[in-house]
C-alpha cells in the first residue's frame, strides 16, 4: 500500500463477500482465530477491519488453500 492510499474500514458484510462465506462460516473462522479480531467504535455495534488487514487475511487464506490442495 502506498503512503498516499487511505486504509479504509471494511465492515463484516463486505469482508464476508470478499472471502465468499456466509455469516455462520465467517463467525466460525473468527472463533478459530483465522480472521483477526474486529474493531468497534465506542458504543458501536458494527464490526470493522482495516482494508490492509482484510487483504492480508485473504492472502493468508489463499496460501493455505494452495498448500492444502498440493
Amino acid at each position: 500500500m502506498s503512503a498516499n492510499e487511505f486504509d479504509r474500514r471494511v465492515y463484516q458484510r463486505e469482508f464476508q463477500s470478499v472471502i465468499g462465506y456466509g455469516t455462520t462460516w465467517f463467525r466460525k473462522l473468527e472463533s478459530e482465530g483465522k480472521i483477526p479480531p474486529a474493531r468497534r467504535d465506542p458504543l458501536g455495534r458494527r464490526k470493522w477491519w482495516l482494508a490492509s488487514e482484510v487483504r492480508a487475511t485473504v492472502e493468508k487464506m489463499a496460501a493455505a488453500a494452495e498448500t492444502q490442495a498440493a
